[in-house]
């Protein structure tokens, strides 16, 4: 091998390690951190969609007991209204009394009232809770049977209703009469 031959290899691996550091320098150390970044970008994006997903899972189980938790309200809603809606509530008491046969033979409701127990009452005479009560009292008569059938239906109203006394006394023909004191109740 002469001189120049030899020359002329040992320029050209010089040439080939200047142009490898060049690529390497230039071109793929550049690449690589864009690559490790990406993959790092990849790592945050997917645990953050697993977290989403947690989130969507839970969200639709809730989402599942919308039905549930809707006709719940409707239920509370109907127990404890906006308004006094008394029409409503003489519609089932009436219902009620066709049902067990009793005789309903007077319902009186007082003035509206803020909930005994509640929080102080505001300069508008409401309650701090909302919360309003109805006094009524009420006169049935009936067999020992049928007054009892009333009064457990009393306590499964759509209406909320609370029995604060009864009284009964004997009446004509096995014929017994009730009076009852109660309260219904109702948030504005």
């Amino acid at each position: 091998m002469t001189m120049s031959t030899r020359r002329l290899y040992s320029i050209a691996a010089v040439a080939v390690v200047v142009l490898a550091a060049a690529w390497y320098l230039g071109v793929y150390r550049p690449s690589s951190a864009k690559v490790s970044a990406a993959h790092k970008a990849y790592s945050a994006a997917a645990s953050q969609v697993r977290q989403l997903d947690a989130q969507v899972a839970s969200l639709q189980a809730l989402e599942a007991h919308i039905p549930a938790d809707k006709a719940r309200l409707a239920s509370l809603e109907a127990a404890v209204p906006t308004t006094e809606n008394l029409r409503g509530l003489l519609d089932q008491l009436h219902a009620l009394a066709t049902s067990t046969g009793t005789e309903l033979t007077t319902v009186s409701p007082g003035p509206p009232q803020s909930a005994a127990g509640t929080q102080t009452a505001s300069a508008s005479g409401k309650s701090a809770s909302g919360l309003q009560e109805i006094p009524l009292s009420m006169s049935a008569s009936g067999t020992y049977g049928q007054l009892t059938s009333f009064m457990s239906g009393l306590t499964n109203l759509k209406r909320s209703m609370v029995i604060q006394s009864v009284s009964i006394t004997s009446g004509s023909k096995g014929q017994l009469a009730a009076s009852l004191s109660t309260q219904v109740f109702y948030a504005p």
